[in-house]
């Protein structure tokens, strides 16, 4: 047991700093969000908004997004392509979400072929999409995604020319390689300007975050805002890994003890019972060192007994948190070997109690106590 709840812990400290320290795709460091539940305000008091929020002192850019970059489930839905068959599956599903001109700037999300957004891309001219980089790989593979179309469930009456391919955004729940994600211009896709993010970007983020709130509150009193720090962001969708590697630490630490305790136990009953025996091998010449070796190593093999029983089953209980690692396997062998070290060092600790008492035995006194 301890084994498999050191190993699942092991596994959830490593997602937890692969989550807050690993590249995302963007430079989250020097944001500030608002989630704006603006509702069915007019697309051009939004953009109002957006220019007040970039006067502020430090405010280097403020872009609109749909919803937040690992936000991945929330807007997902098929592509298909003009080739693809109808009654066929659909080659791909991508998350879709709806941003300004500015937002790869903003967020600092590379654009890697062809162009990003202007704004030209409005309403009234042609329909245009960017295109993550594992959609372009998986849509068009050894091909050119620039000028292809595709069409998307969203918006299943608009087929989109793609103009461009970024960089994946993370989502902690997606593998690299597989985060397909489409972005439409904010001006040609009224219907998805309800409630959007507006992304701030500036080299002191926490020091604005209260100017921010009180420009909106001044300029935009009907909107109910909600501001935070993107990284704030970032580290609140670890929180259920968070929990879940603080209790497995914990359960860790406790069987950790047990077994200890529980080897303590078993050595100091045997240490007693084979008193005499003890005896017998010092009167033959036995050291000191010796016993307290030999009892030492039969508590190392009461160990590696469990701690092999413990990895067999740690390797078939950590499949069920999955879906909860990132950047690390179920079977990550780095966390099986914490696991394996933690549990024969509190073992050997548990035992040396009663090796020493067994080294110290007097054999003449054991032997006539046992005679």
């Amino acid at each position: 047991m301890a084994v498999m709840l050191i190993a699942a812990s092991a596994m959830l400290v490593r997602t937890l700093h692969n989550i807050l320290n690993d590249d995302v795709g963007f430079e989250p460091h020097g944001i500030v969000t608002a989630s704006l539940a603006s509702g069915d305000t007019p697309g051009t008091r939004l953009l109002e908004i957006q220019k007040t929020l970039a006067a502020l002192p430090g405010v280097k850019g403020v872009a609109y997004s749909s919803y937040f970059p690992m936000d991945y489930g929330n807007w997902s839905a098929p592509l298909l392509r003009p080739t693809d068959p109808p009654d066929h599956d659909w080659p791909a599903i991508a998350g879709y979400r709806a941003v300004t001109p500015n937002f790869f700037d903003v967020l600092r999300l590379s654009v890697v072929r062809g162009r990003g957004f202007t704004p030209d891309d409005r309403e009234g001219t042609p329909y245009v999409a960017v295109v993550s980089t594992s959609v372009a790989t998986k849509l068009w593979p050894n091909q050119n995604p620039i000028g292809q179309r595709v069409r998307s469930n969203q918006d299943p009456d608009h087929e989109l020319n793609i103009v461009g391919v970024v960089n994946e955004a993370v989502d902690w729940g997606q593998p690299r390689g597989s985060q397909y994600e489409i972005y439409v211009p904010f001006a040609q896709h009224p219907n998805w300007q309800h409630d959007p993010i507006a992304f701030l970007r500036s080299d002191t983020p926490a020091a604005i975050v209260n100017e921010v709130r009180a420009t909106l509150r001044t300029n935009a009193r009907d909107i109910p805002a909600t501001v935070a720090l993107l990284d704030d962001r970032i580290a609140s969708t670890a929180a259920s890994r968070r929990f879940a590697m603080v209790a497995m630490v914990a359960f860790g630490g406790i069987a950790l003890v047990l077994a200890a305790i529980g080897i303590y136990g078993v050595l100091a009953y045997t240490v007693t019972t084979r008193r005499f025996e003890i005896g017998v091998r010092m009167a033959l010449g036995a050291t000191s060192d010796a016993i307290l070796r030999r009892t030492l190593g039969g508590a190392a093999v009461m160990a590696l007994t469990g701690i092999v029983a413990g990895a067999a089953g740690a390797f078939v209980a950590t499949r069920y948190i999955a879906k909860l690692l990132y950047g690390v396997t179920p079977s990550d062998p780095t966390a099986y070997l914490a696991g394996a070290v933690l549990l024969l060092v509190a073992a050997l600790l548990g035992a040396y109690a009663p090796a020493r008492r067994a080294s110290r035995v007097d054999p003449l006194l054991a032997i006539r106590g046992e005679t």
